[in-house]
């Protein structure tokens, strides 16, 4: 059986005394693009912190790669997992690429030059960020949308293991934020990387996830295929909305309808 990039075991999580997390188990198999998604207050971001390890669960475990994430050094964490957080904003006067090249830095030597491999792997990530118009630019003067596409292709560049993104197609229009999707789904499609991605956005994530854990009240409500957690029922009791279902070129989405 193969071993999950990222494991979860019951997990138990408390912020100023109060219990967001309540067993969570979870495991992110190679090669996955799993979305986790819930109402507000659900506890997403707070299970994506944890899983980054930012949080620390007061019962429960997180193993990456079948080893404990505690005991791996930092310099090799940077290597095997990526994070964008929620809202990022960049208030560097420093260029596009500037940006992107500290994706790589677990990668380069102290006081060495990015090389080759790293300046290729940059310029592909601005290329398929669509950032190259853009790449002498000073990050400060982009919008918001701008730089939510510049900190995704950071993440991207030091080419992780597995990336967590929490809300990144948040300020996105739509073009980037099937870009990003797309581009998402094709790094876990072409490696054995895979991708956990905190979104609202239930039609997309029915069209583009694999699995999908939908958070009610800080526990699993449904974990499985997006037909299988996106039924009538548990959108009800989780975002109190009906839907309608959708289904073009034998690809299957929902569209939120009206609220309950």
């Amino acid at each position: 059986m193969t071993t999950p990039l990222l494991e979860c075991s019951n997990l138990f999580v408390s912020l100023k005394g109060k219990t967001i997390i309540r067993e969570v188990s979870l495991k992110v198999q190679p090669g996955e693009f799993l979305g986790i998604v819930g109402a507000n207050g659900s506890g997403k971001t707070t299970l994506l912190r944890t899983m980054v390890g930012l949080l620390s669960p007061q019962r429960g475990e997180i193993s990456l790669m079948g080893k404990p994430l505690q005991d791996f050094p930092p310099e090799i964490l940077a290597r095997k997992r990526a994070y964008l957080p929620q809202s990022g904003e960049c208030h560097w006067p420093i260029t596009v690429e500037r940006v992107v090249e500290l994706g790589r830095l677990p990668f380069i030597e102290p006081w060495r030059k990015p090389s080759g491999q790293d300046q290729k792997v940059m310029d592909d990530m601005l290329r398929e960020c669509e950032l190259e118009e853009i790449r002498h630019r000073s990050v400060d003067t982009l919008s918001g949308g701008e730089q939510s596409r510049v900190l995704a292709a950071r993440a991207l560049a030091g080419q992780p293991e597995i990336l967590l993104a929490d809300e990144p197609l948040t300020g996105l229009d739509p073009y980037h934020q099937l870009q990003l999707m797309a581009l998402l789904k094709k790094m876990v499609l072409d490696s054995a990387r895979a991708v956990v991605i905190v979104m609202h956005d239930l039609s997309l994530a029915a069209r583009f996830c694999d699995r999908l854990v939908m958070l009610h009240g800080g526990t699993v409500l449904a974990i499985g295929a997006p037909d299988q957690v996106l039924t009538e029922e548990n959108i009800s009791k989780a975002y109190r909305i009906t839907i309608r279902r959708v289904e073009h070129h034998g690809q299957k989405s929902v569209v939120p309808w009206e609220c309950l």
